[in-house]
């Protein structure tokens, strides 16, 4: 089996979601979903990924990046902004704080951010 037939056969893709997300800068999200697997591709503009441990990642548009879970990440416009929302597991979001956010970001179908 060569490393895209594992890729795609490992995981299965279950309870697995797609969602567009739309920010104007400042904007940081971090994600502590504990997903096995998740996929992003900058569509326009650019955006860091940046692990709890190891190095940050730029991505570009066009660019694609494959975080392997479950360990937390944060993605941002700046490696320095601070997250103004956390993914948690089951798709649940909510402040840092730890307050819901109650779909403030709900954009429409699949569609979440600030814009």
């Amino acid at each position: 089996m060569d490393a895209l037939a594992g890729l795609l056969e490992g995981p299965r893709a279950r309870g697995a979601f797609m969602i567009r997300a739309c920010f104007d800068p400042p904007w940081a999200v971090r994600i502590e979903d504990r997903a096995p697997l998740t996929v992003m591709l900058m569509v326009r503009g650019d955006a860091w990924v940046v692990p709890d441990t190891g190095e940050r990642l730029r991505l570009r548009a066009g660019d694609l990046a494959i975080a392997r879970g479950p360990d937390p990440y944060t993605c941002a416009d700046d490696p320095g902004t601070e997250p103004r929302a956390v993914i948690l597991p089951g798709g649940e979001c909510g402040y840092p704080d730890g307050r819901p956010l109650n779909g403030s970001m709900d954009l429409g179908v699949r569609t979440w951010g600030d814009r």
